[in-house]
């Protein structure tokens, strides 16, 4: 029988209850910051409550998007023994106007009707009135009030027709004080002092005593730690190949001392389970241990690796060309997927040696090293650490006072704020981009000539995204612009229609855009693919990848195959700089990473879009340690390589030079003004 709706409409909690929390991006905030749960561990410590988030960022009461296999909301509260269920929607269903209301409240109904299969004892929280964005360009999303207000309405309505507490966030934060601190970040997400803020208000409503606790920052810490590994049991990196369609694939299986990935996955249990009890005991006042920092448990075994001096030693270059090792993994280079320049000359390096599984109790371990060439000679003489704790890091681009990083599910901006060098701020732009394949995660994002942010994903990647503008939506393989002063996020193509790893943007120089796929020789001319089509996907699917490849691949593939070669080959860059000789200028410079392989290919003409024909191969190696994933021209105007280790041997920067070319003097931009970066 499910457990009947809370007595009187009071709020409480009895022994060992489990609250679940459901909604869409500001309660995943609150699963990062452990602001709300704490208050409620601390106000019924007698109690033991232990608390699971099932919050998805852009999930509506029309729509809660899940992998294959997952399971209905019935069977996920019976497995987590869910006796309250917490809900919040209503924020971004207000993006379209109370012409849904009636639809609305009937959808949020039948999306109850789901949990009180398991539990009547629901906590409805309303939306809470939007804020300004602080972008510049972005909408003016306090218009949009009115409508919060209805459909707070309609959810006081649902909650009274179901017995439910109901929670009134839009009231008292309508009612702040002009000029006080704001609560969100771009209108819609709450920042960490307004999810302390808005937590207040909740406990408040609920009659929770927040009576001051003493050990409230260790509380929240092991809070985090927790909903850490129970973000990674229940919605884990790679789902496809354990529970979803490429179950056959080896990646998955287990090997040597390596378990299964489902074996990795269910190996968190024990773990959720003992952090459940570290945080009861904190609750009630008692001291525990800190957590410890695990690092990789689960140390790769590699053949021997090449030196630098034996990786140069393999390298067959073109006539005229010569390479020389810019950094390795002495320099702090090690798994390396993305790099960018600043503008004084230093290189970012994107590192992910967590790639490409998520181990249970490790903490992430990526980061971003920078390596300077002071005195211009093409190597590195210093290198330090810009940014740790990020994870399967696979992009990075310079904006105008910080760093973009494509951070696993997030696009995340960071910041120097003190001048040492090192980032000190975080702030997660977007949040929501699909892990179900860490092979596909958001990548290769850099600047276009008009200052937009492109990047791209992969085939099973599902993406659905908060943005002031709505829920941004890209179902598998795609490309994405983002406009920074507006913060409009769009994507393009899906489903796997031109390539089912996309894989890094180019452009040449009449704003031509160009991208690359991985699973494939070809890379596309994107343009005509911008133009928007009645479906976002093609004849994809949400629920089969194998169905999106088997349908979708050659909708595209006609109008603008490129750089016809062989294997797979991925990153893309167009040349133009003196420093390298005029019969490349303007053509398309290529990483093969199967192939140990640099490739270029000459744009032709023809009618209204282009061909390429592949000219003599730039370099080659003829050992397979040498896979470049990315390839940049840097500020002298010599291309830089960027090559992944395929078991573990020597990742490098390689730099290849020509001797016609003419080396373009260092140039510092630091005085530029920031909005041609934008």
């Amino acid at each position: 029988m499910p457990y009947p709706p809370f007595e009187d409409g009071t709020f409480n909690l009895s022994n060992r209850d489990v609250v679940l929390f459901v909604g869409q991006e500001n309660l995943v905030r609150e699963q990062d910051a452990g602001e709300l749960e704490a208050m409620l561990a601390v106000g019924f410590a007698s109690q033991e409550p232990r608390f699971r988030s099932m919050a998805w960022e852009a999930d509506t009461v029309y729509d809660q998007w899940r992998y294959l296999n997952f399971g209905s909301w019935k069977r996920q509260l019976e497995t987590v023994e869910a006796s309250v269920v917490v809900a919040q929607f209503g924020q971004m269903e207000a993006f379209d106007g109370v012409g849904r209301l009636t639809e609305f409240k009937a959808a949020y109904h039948r999306l109850l009707d789901q949990f009180a299969a398991v539990t009547q004892r629901l906590v409805l929280i309303s939306p809470m009135p939007f804020e300004t964005p602080t972008a510049s360009h972005a909408p003016d999303l306090t218009k949009r009030n009115k409508d919060v207000a209805a459909y707070v309405e309609i959810v006081r309505e649902v909650a009274k027709q179901r017995h439910a507490v109901f929670v009134d966030l839009f009231t008292p934060l309508s009612q702040r004080e002009p000029g006080a601190f704001r609560l969100t970040q771009d209108g819609i997400h709450l920042t960490d002092f307004g999810l302390n803020a808005v937590a207040e208000v909740i406990v408040d409503q609920l009659g929770v005593e927040s009576a001051p606790f003493k050990e409230i920052v260790s509380l929240r810490e092991a809070i985090v730690e927790k909903n850490r590994q129970w973000f990674d049991c229940w919605r884990p990196a790679n789902w496809s190949f354990v529970y979803g369609d490429r179950v056959s694939q080896m990646f998955g299986r287990a090997g040597g001392e390596k378990p299964s990935l489902k074996e990795s996955f269910e190996g968190r249990r024990s773990l959720i389970a003992t952090l459940d009890v570290r945080i009861q005991t904190i609750a009630h006042g008692e001291n525990v241990d800190p957590i410890p920092f695990l690092g990789n448990l689960l140390p790769r075994k590699s053949p021997k690796a090449l030196t630098p001096e034996e990786q140069l030693a393999t390298f067959t270059l073109a006539e005229g060309y010569e390479v020389n090792l810019y950094a390795s993994e002495s320099d702090g280079v090690v798994n390396p997927t993305q790099f960018a320049w600043d503008e004084m000359g230093r290189l970012y390096v994107a590192c992910s040696p967590m790639y490409p599984q998520i181990h249970a109790g490790v903490k992430p371990t990526d980061y971003i090293v920078l390596l300077q060439d002071a005195d211009g000679d093409g190597e590195v003489e210093k290198s330090w650490r810009f940014a740790e704790k990020l994870t399967m890091v696979q992009g990075l681009e310079l904006g105008p006072d910080g760093l973009y990083v494509c951070d696993y599910d997030q696009l995340v901006y960071l910041t120097d704020t003190d001048g040492d060098g090192r980032a000190d701020s975080r702030r997660v732009i977007f949040s929501g981009f699909g892990i179900g394949d860490t092979h596909q995660l958001i990548n290769s994002i850099s600047h276009g000539p008009d200052g937009s942010l492109w990047f791209t994903q992969g085939l099973h990647v599902m993406s659905l995204v908060e943005t002031p503008w709505g829920i941004s939506r890209l179902d598998r393989a795609g490309v994405w612009r983002l406009r920074p002063r507006s913060l409009r996020l769009e994507g393009f193509f899906g489903g796997g229609m031109a390539g089912a790893n996309c894989w890094g943007v180019a452009f040449d120089d009449f704003g031509q855009i160009f991208h690359k796929s991985g699973d494939r020789p070809h890379g596309y001319w994107t343009v005509p693919g911008l133009v928007r089509g009645a479906s976002p996907i093609g004849s994809g699917s949400r629920t089969s990848a194998n169905q999106s490849y088997s349908n979708s691949p050659e909708q595209y593939h006609s109008v603008g195959p490129l750089f016809e070669t062989s294997p797979k080959t991925t990153s893309l860059e167009i040349i133009g700089t003196k420093a390298l000789p005029e019969d490349i200028q303007a053509c398309a410079l290529i990483g093969g990473y199967f192939g140990s392989v640099v490739e270029l290919h000459r744009f032709n003409d023809a009618g209204s879009g282009f061909t390429t024909t592949q000219l003599p191969k730039l370099m080659k190696s003829d050992n397979n340690a040498f896979r470049p994933v990315d390839v940049s021209v840097g500020p002298d105007g010599v291309p830089s390589l960027d090559t992944i280790r395929p078991v573990m041997p020597i990742p490098v920067v390689t730099r290849l030079t020509a001797e016609s070319g003419v080396f373009l003097p260092k140039v510092t931009l630091r005085s530029s003004n920031p909005i041609f970066l934008e």
